[in-house]
């Protein structure tokens, strides 16, 4: 009876123990030491752009973020998410919206921790072929410590850039709009000449332009020539809503089997990116986020209506 209780009272802790979470900040340093890990085993040279990048930069608050965005090698790509794979590391479902672009990174997603790896083989609005602006970020790459020891990430002008193409993709985001003052602050000691001459030699001169020519005196930016952006490009700056009707006129929607059904009701991951928390995810707290959704819709379709026809009638010129 003893022997048998104290059997049953040893084994009570185990049946109890729990997995404590990772606070994120933790995690996200720790995060960069396993996509590098992952990146040793698979022989894939990556550079940490954004976040680690930005940060060194003072443009970011160290270890604050939901993602870890690195850039890989286009060729080893697969054998970097194949070994994180194998880590229990795996793809994030994607969002229809998603379908209107060419892919250019995979969010993988691990049931242990509180951030998400983003591996990119491109990265929107550099518009040179995607190996040329891989080895292009490459060169310029500088090291950042971080856990245990030390990552690649982009140099200042190139994070400069990466940060504003990211902020310009997100016009009607009063935070993005206040990220680009602050970063048209911050470039004001760097020669413009030198950031005119990384964006040629990375294809961002068209996207960028909005950030960059504000930035030239009338003699500098008179000799720029910007080219226009891509259809990729001006269709990401859409507003969402407009956006899916882009993608009902031309049968994007159709030629992916994508129902109407499920425009007005997407999946509970678009639900979640669209700012529930995943622990919210019951019926009810699931209807209000649909709620939500139609209400934006039915107020802002008119105008998101006219975007997509102008849009589609330019697109056609």
């Amino acid at each position: 009876m003893t022997g048998g209780g104290e059997r049953a009272s040893a084994s009570a802790p185990e049946s109890s123990q729990h997995v404590a979470p990772l606070p994120s900040g933790v995690a996200l340093q720790l995060a960069h030491a396993v996509v590098r890990h992952a990146a040793d085993l698979s022989d894939a040279r990556i550079v940490v752009v954004k976040g680690l990048a930005a940060a060194r930069i003072g443009m970011r608050e160290a270890w604050r973020g939901a993602d870890v965005d690195v850039m890989a090698e286009p060729t080893r790509f697969d054998a970097l998410i194949g070994a994180l794979n194998g880590m229990g590391w795996h793809a994030r479902p994607a969002d229809d919206d998603e379908l209107a672009f060419p892919p250019h990174s995979l969010s993988l997603t691990h049931p242990h921790w509180p951030c998400d790896l983003d591996v990119h083989f491109r990265f929107p609005g550099f518009e040179r072929p995607d190996a040329d602006v891989f080895e292009a970020l490459w060169a310029h790459r500088v090291e950042a410590e971080v856990a245990d020891g030390r990552v690649w990430v982009t140099d200042e002008i190139d994070t400069v850039l990466t940060l504003a193409l990211h902020d310009l993709r997100n016009p009607r985001v009063s935070r993005h709009r206040a990220d680009l003052v602050a970063l048209s602050r911050h470039v004001a000691p760097i020669e413009p000449r030198a950031l005119i001459e990384r964006a040629e030699e990375l294809g961002a001169l068209a996207c960028a332009r909005p950030f960059l020519e504000p930035l030239l005196t009338t003699g500098l930016a008179e000799g720029v020539q910007w080219r226009e952006p891509s259809r990729e490009w001006r269709l990401r700056l859409l507003d969402p809503l407009a956006r899916r009707f882009v993608l009902l006129f031309d049968g994007t929607y159709r030629r992916h089997g994508v129902s109407l059904r499920r425009l007005f009701a997407p999946p509970r991951t678009t639900i979640v990116k669209d700012g529930l928390p995943q622990a919210s995810l019951d019926t009810t707290a699931l209807v209000r986020g649909y709620a939500r959704r139609w209400v934006r819709g039915i107020r802002h379709a008119p105008a998101a209506l006219w975007s997509a026809m102008r849009f589609v009638s330019q697109a056609g010129r």
